[in-house]
């Protein structure tokens, strides 16, 4: 293309455009058009530009579901990683109300050891002193009644 004449590449391009030779002269430096016959070019570049708004669109389109597609990936991994941390979240939650119960267990447990220890002890207590009144010839009338003896039956008064 570059070997041609700039007439005749012209005259080419516009009988590709579907003009005749009637309706157009060359000058010395411009070409000279009949009058309303430039709507054949002017409805080429009209067809032309939809063609190129056609295939900007499509690229612009294709570009738009890529980033769809990378955003719907990053979402995704984003939920996932969201899920992952209240997954952990929970175990350490868990993790910590087993630890609490273990504790609580064992300490209702201790709480309950020391309970039968002491009345362990007291009824340890109460066997000794049982044994000793027996030893004495006293008899044991069972379960105390009110507070307790007063003090003139503690001195054996009546």
């Amino acid at each position: 293309m570059a070997r041609l004449d700039p007439r005749t590449f012209s005259r080419a391009l516009f009988r590709a455009v579907g003009m005749d030779e009637r309706d157009f002269c060359f000058g010395m430096s411009k070409v000279f058009f009949k009058a309303g016959k430039v709507c054949g070019g002017v409805r080429w570049k009209e067809r032309n530009r939809e063609e190129r708004e056609g295939k900007r669109i499509g690229r612009r389109e294709e570009r738009e579901g890529k980033r769809r597609g990378r955003r719907e990936e990053w979402e995704g991994k984003r939920s996932e990683r969201r899920e992952e941390r209240e997954g952990k979240r929970i175990e350490r939650r868990e993790e910590r109300e087993g630890k609490r119960r273990e504790r609580r267990e064992e300490r209702e447990g201790k709480r309950i050891g020391r309970r039968e220890e002491r009345e362990g002890k007291r009824r340890e207590r109460r066997e000794e002193r049982e044994g000793k009144r027996r030893e004495r010839g006293e008899e044991w009338e069972g379960k105390r009644r009110g507070k307790g003896r007063g003090r003139k039956e503690k001195r054996g008064e009546r």
